[in-house]
C-alpha cells in the first residue's frame, strides 16, 4: 500500500543482508575536500591532531545532508565538518568547514551514539542523556521551540529516561529508552511520529500505542519521512 501510516505497524518479513554504497555504485564514492569534488576516497585530516580517520583514532562516522560527524569513543572526542548552516555542526555559528573541527562542548564526554538528519544532529551520552543541535523549524531538536540551536543543548524532557538508541529523519527524531519506551518528535506531516495524527511535536512525546501494547523497543531507525 502507498497510504501514509500514522501508527507503528509490524513488518512481518525478514530482510536479506545488504550492501551500502555512496551513490549506488560499488566502485565510486563521492567526497568533497576543500570545495573540490573527488570520485575516489581520500584520507581526512584534522588541522590539530593529524589524521583522524585512520586506525583506532576514529571509530564511527555519521553523515547528514552535506555534513559529517566523526567520533573517537576511546578518546571521547567528536568532530564535525561540512555544511554549517542552522548550526548543524555544533560550533556556535553557521560557518561551513572544509576540515574536521572538534565539537568543544562534547569532548571528554563518553559518547554512546550520534545520529544526523537533514540538518540536525543528536548525540547520546554514555549516561543516556541526549544533546541536540542544528535546524529546528519543526521542533526536531526536542527543545520545546522552533528556534535553531548552534551548540549542543541537553533535551530536558528526556531527563530520567536513559536513551539507548536515537535516529533522525529529515526533520523528525525518534528515540528508545533502556525501559523499551519510544519517543518521537519534530515533523509529523506524514504520520512519521506514530502518534496517530499529522501534527508536529516540539517536545519528545511517548508513542503511546507501543507502550499500551507492551512492545519493548531495542532500537529505532528513520527514513526521510518514515520511522521503524
Amino acid at each position: 500500500s502507498f497510504a501514509n501510516v500514522r501508527f507503528p505497524a509490524t513488518i512481518d518479513y525478514s530482510c536479506e543482508p545488504g550492501f551500502r554504497f555512496a551513490d549506488g555504485s560499488p566502485t565510486s564514492i563521492t567526497c568533497q575536500t576543500d570545495g573540490v569534488w573527488t570520485e575516489l576516497p581520500q584520507c581526512v585530516y584534522d588541522c590539530g591532531d593529524g589524521v583522524i580517520v585512520e586506525g583506532e583514532e576514529c571509530d564511527e562516522i555519521i553523515c547528514g545532508a552535506e555534513y559529517t560527524i566523526a567520533v573517537s569513543h576511546p578518546k571521547q572526542k567528536i568532530w564535525s565538518w561540512g555544511w554549517g548552516d542552522f548550526g548543524r555542526l555544533g560550533h556556535g555559528d553557521p560557518t561551513d568547514l572544509f576540515i574536521p573541527k572538534q565539537v568543544a562542548s562534547l569532548c571528554n564526554i563518553k559518547i554512546k551514539m550520534v545520529a544526523c538528519g537533514d540538518s540536525h544532529t543528536m548525540v547520546v551520552t554514555g549516561d543516556g542523556e541526549v544533546f541536540s543541535f542544528g535546524r529546528n523549524q519543526n521542533g526536531q531538536l526536542g527543545l520545546g521551540s522552533r528556534i535553531d540551536s548552534m551548540v549542543p543543548t541537553k533535551i530536558g524532557d528526556l531527563s530520567g529516561h536513559s536513551v539507548e538508541s536515537v535516529a533522525c529523519g529529515a526533520e523528525h527524531t525518534v528515540a528508545c529508552t533502556a525501559a523499551g519506551k519510544t519517543f518521537a518528535w519534530g515533523w509529523g506531516l506524514y504520520g512519521n511520529l506514530g502518534h496517530g495524527d499529522n501534527k508536529d511535536r516540539l517536545h519528545p512525546t511517548e508513542v503511546q500505542c507501543m507502550t499500551e501494547e507492551g512492545v519493548f523497543i531495542k532500537t529505532v531507525a528513520c527514513g526521510w519521512r518514515h520511522s521503524c
